[in-house]
């Protein structure tokens, strides 16, 4: 899932460098299919931030809860 997340951002960053260069300016069919595309990709590299953030929490939390050390910082990573 991660790895195709990727290859949507690396898509979108393409897409972003493309759509400032003049002759793509001037070429207004392409410029509005890739504005369009640009903008549907930024919509999933979002979600995409939001869950890889997610997982990233979870790991940490997994994390505490092994470690185990600190009673009241299981507790929180637990909820």
């Amino acid at each position: 899932m991660l790895d195709k997340l990727r290859i949507v951002k690396q898509r979108y960053d393409e897409v972003s460098d493309l759509i400032i260069q003049p002759e793509i300016i001037m070429d207004q069919k392409r410029y509005a299919g890739l504005s369009k595309e640009y903008k549907d990709l930024g919509d999933v590299v979002k979600k995409g931030e939001e869950y890889q953030s997610l997982v990233n929490n979870i790991e940490e939390a997994k994390e505490i809860i092994a470690d185990g050390s600190d009673a009241e910082m299981v507790e929180m990573a637990k909820m």
